[in-house]
């Protein structure tokens, strides 16, 4: 079974990501919204997000994804968005927002 974890945006709506592992993680090569993180007791701290047209193609070799790692990412959230850029963008920047990011 996938793990699923809500986010809540500061607009107060909430979007459903997949959780894997950053190791093993194999994210489809479609657009979405990502968030790097690391899991601290019950809950989740994010450290970088993004919105990509190739969730994979960032998975394998983004610069996000470096960053992440190096502020101790052990997670990745990712949200399958077909809706289209500006439907990314909003997503993205309700995300970080509601994170301070």
């Amino acid at each position: 079974m996938t793990q699923v974890h809500e986010w809540r945006g500061a607009s107060g709506r909430r979007y459903c990501f997949q959780v894997a592992l950053l190791d093993s993680a194999a994210p489809p090569m479609q657009p979405g919204v990502f968030i790097y993180c690391r899991q601290e007791g019950p809950g989740w701290v994010p450290l970088a997000l993004g919105h990509v047209d190739d969730l994979a193609a960032e998975h394998r070799s983004g610069s996000t994804r470096f960053v992440a790692t190096q502020a101790g990412a052990t997670h990745l959230h990712l949200h399958v968005r077909l809706a289209g850029v500006a439907a990314r963008v909003e997503e993205e920047v309700d995300l970080a927002e509601s994170f301070g990011l």
